[in-house]
């Protein structure tokens, strides 16, 4: 026990310490970039990477998930070939798609940036999402936290150095795009070296009919995970898309810059935690029938990870924003400070959201994931529709999500704890 504790610890700090630096340099540089983008120019790129988050799930009809409980190696690599073929496929049928928007409604999008620019953009960005998704599972399943943490390092350097760059060039917001597209690809590049003789070995062993048996085993996930994931990744990225229909560009990037340098950051270093946790509560889990010890020693983790970020922002956030990124932003530190609670449970309870597939209850966290969306939607319709105030419309946000997350909690517990509630979909 005390051997697996040292090993949690340790890939839970490499892949820590990545993180750290790449988050180190992207809030380092987020002052220059508020200054050479319009809270209008980040609206665009909020309105762009959800877009993009959103078809991801549909690419790889999420089978990445399944690299971590693939019985062996091979066959893991087998269900990755899957879910990269699948991601070419959807990409494919996605450039057809752009060509006829930009023909038919070249003006979709916004004067500012036309369609002909985003939609090609967005193919782009939706497959190297994707890919990078599939090569993380992999490297977490073998363990190569280390080539992950370099990867989400140079990630970070490309991406925002990017931007920075084309910024200057005044670029407008197809610049913040562009880098973000750049700093994807290099990850992805930095990602495949990493695995390279790996992917070689199995190579040999691959074939169509063994893929498409590994397709059969795990038929379940698109059949029923898609829908669960899109109402997740939606309900994450409703309040992006929500905002650019109901109020405009701007209050989309008032709301997505203290997303970006407070919510996203914490986020991504408690993803870092939920990758370990992955690997640890399956093999855990297979070994015992359940996870409960994995599952509170995380927790713990996360609740401490999440307080200090949560507190700075309610309390610090409306002094700071204004004279960190400029006056043009001082709206956006009010929203911050709101958005310090939702920093906490997000911490806590998102990266421990694997659990429910230990014990197979796709249908239950379908269920959640669908109200999650519908709790979402209707606190940011409810500040638009009665109060037309962008601010209490973050503030029902908030408190939707906070309740949700609250009782995803609870059923991560129950399935960490090897409990079923309702009959179990086999794999």
């Amino acid at each position: 026990m005390k051997l697996i504790k040292s090993d949690f610890s340790k890939n839970v700090l490499t892949l820590l310490s990545g993180s750290s630096i790449a988050l180190f340099i992207a809030l380092l540089l987020s002052p220059l970039l508020s200054r050479f983008f319009s809270p209008e120019q980040f609206g665009y790129l909020a309105v762009y990477a959800s877009l993009a988050a959103i078809g991801a799930v549909f690419a790889s009809l999420r089978f990445e998930l399944t690299i971590v409980l693939a019985p062996s190696d091979r066959y893991a690599y087998y269900l990755l070939l899957l879910a990269f073929g699948l991601t070419c496929i959807f990409s494919a049928g996605f450039i057809v798609l752009s060509g006829i928007v930009v023909v038919a409604v070249p003006d979709l999008i916004s004067r500012h940036i036309p369609s002909f620019v985003i939609f090609p953009m967005l193919t782009i960005g939706i497959f190297l999402t994707t890919t990078n998704q599939i090569l993380t599972s992999w490297g977490t399943r073998r363990k190569r936290y280390k080539g992950i943490s370099q990867a989400r390092v140079i990630q970070a350097v490309t991406l925002c150095s990017g931007q920075l760059s084309l910024g200057a060039l005044s670029l407008s917001g197809f610049g913040l795009i562009l880098g973000h597209a750049f700093g994807a690809l290099c990850m992805m590049v930095k990602l495949v070296h990493e695995y390279t003789e790996e992917f070689r070995r199995f190579w040999r062993t691959a074939s169509f009919r063994r893929v498409c048996a590994a397709a059969k085993r795990y038929k379940d996930f698109p059949r029923f995970m898609v829908i669960g994931q899109l109402a997740n990744v939606i309900s994450g990225q409703a309040p992006v898309i929500l905002l650019a229909l109901l109020y405009d560009s701007h209050a989309v990037g008032l709301y997505s810059l203290p997303e970006r340098v407070l919510v996203m950051p914490c986020a991504f270093i408690a993803a870092s935690i939920g990758e370990v946790y992955r690997q640890e509560a399956s093999a855990a889990f297979n070994k015992m029938g359940n996870c409960r010890s994995v599952f509170l020693r995380s927790a713990k983790k996360l609740a401490i990870l999440g307080a200090v970020p949560a507190v700075a922002a309610m309390v610090a956030s409306p002094y700071l924003f204004p004279i960190v990124f400029g006056e043009a932003w001082a709206e956006a530190g009010e929203i911050s400070a709101v958005l310090g609670a939702l920093i906490f449970f997000q911490t806590v309870v998102s990266p421990l959201s694997y659990t429910v597939l230990l014990t197979k209850m796709y249908r239950l966290d379908l269920i959640y994931q669908l109200v999650r969306l519908i709790v979402v939607a209707a606190g940011i319709w409810a500040g638009w529709y009665f109060l037309n105030s962008l601010f209490y419309s973050v503030v029902f946000l908030v408190a939707g999500f906070c309740v949700m997350y609250a009782l995803h909690f609870v059923l991560q517990y129950w399935a960490a704890c090897g409990r079923t509630i309702g009959k179990p979909i086999s794999a």
